[in-house]
């Protein structure tokens, strides 16, 4: 996880669109935290719209990948605490919903948090 924010934060201080520096500088500050492309664009002073299209263009996915992503690396580091459940992880890495932390999870690492969990985890 320190790699990740660690680029991202250089990522955010050379960014040169004010609109994404602000955005990714919220989301690293807020990411437990119910997160819309709305609360962004107001934030910014931008339309949803064409917030969406400028963040695409400028990062590469949209604004609800980079959110997925940002906090499934703050999960993954969680994930390796035995003391924290999953549904726990997911509620304390912005996810809403279990279900949904565990789709989102799947599709970016290829296993699910429990298999993550196990294959990083070595047990004493």
């Amino acid at each position: 996880i320190e790699g990740f924010i660690e680029n991202n934060t250089k990522e955010t201080e050379t960014e040169t669109v004010p609109a994404i520096r602000i955005a990714k500088s919220y989301i690293m500050k807020n990411y437990q935290q119910d997160i819309t492309l709305d609360t962004i664009s107001t934030i910014v002073n931008l339309s949803s719209v064409y917030f969406s299209i400028l963040f695409k263009k400028e990062v590469g996915i949209n604004f609800l990948d980079y959110l997925n992503r940002y906090r499934i690396e703050i999960a993954k580091e969680m994930l390796k605490d035995l003391k924290n459940n999953i549904n726990d992880v997911a509620a304390r890495s912005g996810f809403q919903d279990s279900r949904y932390f565990s789709k989102k999870f799947k599709q970016q690492m290829g296993i699910t948090p429990s298999e993550y969990r196990k294959r990083t985890i070595k047990y004493s």
